[in-house]
C-alpha cells in the first residue's frame, strides 16, 4: 500500500510530531511510506521517504492561513500530480499545510484519516479550560483573538474536516471538547509508544522530573512553587529536574526559584537526546505534569508510565484517561498549590508506595499503550 503522512511537524516539536514519526516507522513495515512535512529531521530515517517544505509564516496570520495557505496548497497540488497514494494520514495540519489540504487530497482521490491532537480545530487561542465546561463561544474567541478574530474560521474548518474519510481524536476529553463545539469526531484513538528495551529501574531518587515543551501554560512556574511549598511545609528538599530547551521560561523559573529560596534544588538539563532523556527519566522519583491548559493526552505521562514512574498530573484535558487515582499516580488541580504539592510530598515520603505506583503504571502502559 502507498501511504502518505501529511503533518506540520515530524519527529520534532510536540506530541503530534512524535506520533506521526512512530506511525510512519510502524507503517513502513510492508508498505511504501512517504512523509510530507513542514518541520522534521535533516536526514530521513531508514525505510522512509521524508520530504520537508518550508511553509512558515508569521503567527499573527494563523487564523487565515491556517485555513487556506496558498503556498502550501500549491506545493501539495504539484506533489500529487506526480505521486499517487491509497491513503493519507494527517496530523495537526492547522498551521503550515492548512485545512484546505483535506479538499485537495479528496479531489485527488486519496482517502484521508485526520488525527486531531489538540483544540486548535476550534481555536488556536485556548489557554485555560474549565474541565466541566467545554463550550467555547464566539465571544470568548473574539476576546482571545482581538484584532485577529476571523468569524469565518470555524465554519470553514468544520466544512473542510467534513471531507475527511475518518476523523480521530487522541482522547475522550478532546473528543468531547471538539463535538461540543461542532467538530466531527468518528473515533477516539489514544496515542501509544514503543515498549522500552529494558525493564524499569528499581531506583527512585529524591527527584521530580518535569520536561517537554517548557511554557507557563504547561505549569513551569507552578513547578517551582510546588518545590518551595514542599520545603516549607514538609521539610523536604527534592531536586527538580527540568528537561527542555532553555529560554525565557527557564529564566523566569530561575528568578522565581531564587526569590523562593529553592534555586539550589533545580537542575536544568537542557534539550536532551532521546537516550539521555530516557536515562534521566528512568531513575526519577516521580514525574509531574501540571498543565494549566487543555492538555489532550500528555506524552510526558506515557513516557513516565513506560519508565515505571508514578505521575502527579493536571485535572485538565485527558490526563484522567492515563492516570488512575491512587493506583498509578494522582490527579490534582495544578493551580491548587497545597493539594498538588501535598501529593508530590506523599510520594517522596514513601518509597514503597512510589515503587507500587510505578510498577502499576508500567503494567498499565504495557497492557494499553505499548506497540
Amino acid at each position: 500500500m502507498k501511504i502518505l503522512i501529511l503533518t506540520d511537524e515530524f519527529a520534532t516539536g510536540g506530541g503530534a510530531g512524535q506520533v506521526a514519526f512512530l506511525q510512519a516507522m510502524e507503517m513502513a513495515k510492508g508498505n511504501e511510506v512517504t512523509v510530507l512535512t513542514a518541520h522534521g529531521p535533516e536526514n530521513s530515517p531508514a525505510g522512509l521517504r521524508v520530504i520537508k517544505k518550508n511553509l512558515d509564516y508569521h503567527p499573527m496570520f494563523r487564523t487565515v492561513l491556517g485555513i487556506y495557505h496558498p503556498r502550501a496548497i500549491k506545493v501539495l497540488e504539484k506533489f500529487l500530480q506526480n505521486n499517487c497514494f491509497d491513503v493519507c494520514y494527517m496530523h495537526n495540519i492547522n498551521v503550515n499545510w492548512s485545512y484546505r489540504s483535506l479538499k485537495i487530497l479528496k479531489d485527488a482521490g486519496v482517502k484521508t484519516i485526520l488525527t486531531i491532537h489538540d483544540v486548535t480545530a476550534v481555536t488556536p487561542y485556548v489557554k485555560l479550560c474549565n474541565y466541566n465546561n467545554y463550550k467555547y463561544s464566539w465571544l470568548r474567541e473574539l476576546r482571545d483573538a482581538k484584532w485577529f478574530y476571523n468569524p469565518f474560521r470555524r465554519p470553514l474548518v468544520r466544512k473542510y474536516i467534513s471531507l475527511a474519510f475518518e476523523v480521530r481524536a487522541v482522547s475522550r476529553a478532546l473528543a468531547d471538547f471538539l463535538t461540543t463545539n461542532g467538530i466531527r469526531v468518528d473515533k477516539v484513538e489514544r496515542n501509544r509508544l514503543p515498549q522500552s528495551q529494558s525493564a524499569p529501574s528499581a531506583l527512585y531518587e529524591d527527584t521530580i522530573f518535569f520536561g517537554g515543551r517548557l511554557s507557563t501554560s504547561k505549569g513551569a512556574l507552578l513547578a517551582v512553587e510546588y518545590l518551595a511549598k514542599i520545603r516549607e511545609k514538609y521539610k523536604l528538599n527534592p531536586t527538580l529536574l527540568v528537561a527542555g530547551k532553555p529560554g525565557i521560561v527557564t529564566k523566569k523559573m530561575t528568578e522565581l526559584a531564587e526569590k523562593s529560596g529553592v534555586s539550589r534544588q533545580i537542575k536544568f538539563l537542557g534539550w536532551l537526546s532521546q537516550t539521555d532523556y530516557n536515562t534521566r527519566l528512568s531513575t526519577a522519583g516521580m514525574v509531574i505534569v501540571p498543565s494549566i491548559c487543555f492538555d489532550s493526552l500528555p506524552t510526558m505521562i506515557l513516557e513516565a508510565m513506560r519508565a515505571g514512574r508514578p505521575v502527579i498530573a493536571t485535572n485538565l484535558g485527558g490526563s484522567r484517561e492515563l492516570v488512575e487515582e491512587g493506583i498509578t499516580g494522582f490527579i490534582a488541580d495544578p493551580k491548587d498549590i497545597e493539594s498538588f504539592s501535598g501529593k508530590i510530598a506523599a510520594v517522596l515520603q514513601d518509597k514503597n508506595s512510589a515503587r507500587n505506583l510505578g510498577r502499576k503504571a508500567y503494567g498499565k502502559f504495557i497492557n494499553e499503550f505499548a506497540y
